[in-house]
């Protein structure tokens, strides 16, 4: 079914205010093909629930492995069919991917350092399950591209698709041989300062290949697969500093990439029904569980990404009301001081002030204000306080939070569909 996001533009006496509804909302982004004659991936987002289903990009391009940024709002991925430089960006309004260029190479996944920097893997090689790759990383207006490790590591191609940063201590986590001949692959991390990781943990048992490793919220665990020679890639959690008593079975069969939710109290994670062996990512279904191994559950089966799902990010944003004063100084709020507001949009709103949520969690931003002038039915523009009295755009259908509001103050509302489910 078509859902409808708004703004809801309130004239206040000296101001407008574009309200969103100020409050957390905890989201899970994943990849999807099910929905595309291609077999490309599409971004998707839903609750933690499995409610609320909506696909964010239709754009025919594979959005591979994604990372949301610090922001909440951007979200950084790599494209496997593009052959040279493959990083791009886009946020959670699905709007059109900026590459980031500069010379990335061949990326096998990416995280996000901060809010101007990106870490990747780029592949040097690859033979059959296997691939080589370095760590680097890169400005996201592409400057700057330089190796960080000075190492080149191989591993199964079902683990380079998945490290992670540990912002708050500024380390890495990945996965990856000891050398190119030995076995097993193996747990590794390093400052993100430094030319080489600083510790390498041992296998439990001794011999088990590890996977798609990322660190908890707070630092002091980490979440991984691991398979034990039987090609079950079972998902664990244990210790940060790698110790092996600590170790906890959550999910047996056929698990890759774990994500935390941001109190670290659950994981969301990719399951299927069979073993890849290592020789490519799984793709299956976003299930759930909790910290300690309780309530396992399959967020999308019976959906429409129901075995064609992966890649879970689990993250968390608020809403933020943006109040607009009389910027064009004629004594009062109305279409004009909105057509300042969207001329100098990048200056004058940051990205924390500017991406608002609507109450079905979607964003809300400069796209939205461009619609919003586009379909403006209230005062003409120059018509003068009194014509901006109780003056109400005419769009069928407001939500009951919005009725509520007209008695308050005039309301202009921006129609945009996204296709949703459920």
């Amino acid at each position: 079914m078509m859902s409808y996001r708004t703004i809801a533009v309130l004239v206040l006496p000296g101001a407008l205010l574009l309200a969103g509804g100020a409050r957390a909302e905890t989201r899970i982004l994943f990849i999807s093909d099910r929905e595309t004659a291609n077999s490309t991936y599409e971004l998707y987002t839903m609750r933690p629930d499995g409610s609320d289903l909506t696909r964010i990009t239709n754009n025919g391009a594979s959005e591979w492995a994604p990372a949301l940024a610090p922001d909440n709002h951007r979200i950084a991925y790599v494209d496997p069919n593009v052959a040279g430089d493959n990083l791009f960006i886009t946020d959670l309004d699905g709007a059109a991917p900026l590459a980031v260029g500069g010379d990335s190479g061949k990326a096998l996944s990416v995280q996000w350092g901060d809010d101007d920097t990106l870490y990747f893997l780029r592949e040097t090689g690859s033979s059959g399950s296997r691939s080589d790759f370095q760590l680097w990383r890169i400005n996201t207006d592409g400057s700057q591209a330089q190796q960080v490790y000075d190492t080149t590591y191989r591993v199964f191609k079902t683990g380079n698709d998945s490290f992670s940063i540990d912002r708050q201590n500024e380390r890495v986590w990945f996965t990856a041989k000891e050398s190119f001949a030995s076995r097993p692959v193996l747990i590794q991390s390093g400052p993100l300062a430094a030319r080489s990781p600083d510790s390498i943990f041992d296998a439990a048992p001794s011999f088990v290949d590890h996977y798609d490793v990322a660190p908890s919220p707070d630092g002091t665990r980490i979440a991984y697969t691991a398979d034990f020679g039987e090609g079950s890639h079972a998902l664990y959690v244990r210790d940060s500093t790698g110790e092996a008593s600590t170790q906890t079975l959550l999910s047996n069969v056929y698990v890759g990439d774990p994500d935390w939710d941001p109190t670290g109290e659950w994981l969301a994670f990719t399951r299927t029904g069979s073993s890849t062996f290592g020789a490519r990512p799984y793709i299956g279904d976003i299930w759930r569980v909790d910290a300690d191994g309780l309530n396992i559950t399959n967020l999308t089966a019976g959906t429409v990404v129901s075995g064609g799902a992966a890649h879970a990010n689990v993250f968390e944003f608020e809403s933020t009301p943006l109040l607009l004063s009389d910027l064009t100084g004629d004594g009062f709020v109305a279409f004009e001081d909105l057509t300042v507001l969207l001329a100098a949009w990048n200056t004058m709103v940051s990205a924390a002030e500017g991406n608002l949520v609507d109450p079905e969690g979607t964003v809300v931003n400069f796209e939205d204000l461009t619609v919003l002038l586009s379909e403006w039915t209230g005062p003409a523009p120059g018509a003068g306080p009194a014509a901006a009295e109780g003056a109400a755009n005419a769009v069928p259908e407001p939500s009951a939070l919005l009725l509520a509001l007209t008695s308050l103050c005039s309301l202009a509302l921006a129609w945009r569909p996204r296709r949703r489910y459920g």
